[in-house]
């Protein structure tokens, strides 16, 4: 009878080192793999954070009406102020669909800063605020370093604050954003306004 035949230790060690080989190539493969589904991820989250920041700002200003409020002091706010108010870049008053509850004013203030490396939208409660009034603040987009606005009179000049001197209730024609936002660089949006009243 012959004797049965075995594995011997070279075929085994090279066996192993062929497994290992592959292994570790497969490895590196899935590695690339994920680390890219990561990369693809992370660019699709800004990038829809990017889109939900237009929509919304885009939504906020074809609401905008020429109505003034008052802050917690009692002072009289334009309808659109840019570059004066303390804390936001721009504010204005906007309409909103039907409040369930008690009857409230269809008037929302909604105003927009720069706010530690993020565009953050702020929203007041009421249109014309009591002293401990405070707005309530969304984190819409990260990783902008610098915003700048410019907003059309009616006269056709650009200008970067508002309201014009001697005209408080004036709404600009057109207000342009422009985001430098880390890794895309200068974005920027113009936004047509609906014709002041």
């Amino acid at each position: 009878m012959r004797a049965a035949r075995g594995f011997t230790l070279l075929e085994l060690v090279v066996a192993v080192a062929v497994f290992g080989l592959l292994a570790a190539m497969a490895y590196g493969g899935l590695s690339a793999v994920l680390e890219a589904r990561a990369t693809t991820e992370a660019h699709s989250e800004r990038l829809a954070a990017l889109q939900r920041t237009w929509s919304l700002l885009e939504s906020d200003l074809y609401s905008i009406v020429a109505r003034p409020v008052r802050d917690g002091y009692g002072d009289p706010l334009p309808p659109l102020a840019a570059g004066l108010e303390t804390g936001t870049a721009v504010a204005f008053s906007r309409l909103t669909w039907g409040v369930a509850g008690p009857v409230r004013s269809r008037v929302q203030r909604v105003g927009y800063r720069l706010e530690d490396g993020a565009l953050v939208r702020l929203v007041w409660p009421v249109a014309d605020r009591a002293p401990d009034t405070r707005a309530q603040t969304m984190r819409l987009l990260p990783g902008v370093e610098r915003a700048t606005l410019r907003l059309l009179g009616p006269e056709g000049r650009w200008q970067e604050t508002w309201p014009p001197a001697g005209s408080p209730r004036a709404l600009p024609r057109a207000l342009e954003l422009t985001l430098e936002v880390e890794g895309w660089g200068e974005l920027s949006r113009l936004f047509v306004l609906p014709a002041a009243e």
